[in-house]
């Protein structure tokens, strides 16, 4: 995708249906947050689990195959990222630039994922709804 949808381009294709985004939708904690409001963060983390495999991959990858390829993963062209569960919770939209399979920056991640292998959601061009 080349462009960034804006707050108003979003409600507007909402209402008119000229364009649907597909996104997925993630919930953060606020460190993780500002990390990626401010531009430090780069990639979002997300374990290899059942819950993400389906929401993440086409279908089920065998944790013994070390890569992912462009067939494997589920097309996104947008992450909304919620800061917390609250209804007025303050929002993120970035560009999808890919998923990769990893171990985590020691600086984005829980020092318990540091040696993990984990998907890492690439993040793009950010903007605050």
């Amino acid at each position: 995708m080349s462009c960034m949808p804006t707050p108003a381009l979003l409600q507007e294709c909402t209402r008119t249906n000229d364009k649907v985004f597909v996104a997925l939708n993630l919930t953060l904690k606020k460190k993780w947050f500002d990390m990626i409001e401010s531009g430090e963060k780069k990639e979002e983390y997300r374990e290899p689990k059942e819950y993400w495999k389906k929401r993440l991959l086409h279908y089920t990858w065998g944790s013994d195959t070390p890569y992912l390829t462009k067939e494997m993963v589920m097309h996104y062209d947008i992450v909304i990222a919620r800061n917390g569960y609250a209804a007025n919770a303050p929002k993120l939209v970035w560009v999808n630039e890919g998923l990769k399979l990893h171990k985590p920056n020691p600086n984005w991640c829980e020092p318990s994922d540091v040696d993990k292998v984990l998907f890492a959601l690439q993040i793009g061009k950010v903007t605050r709804l």
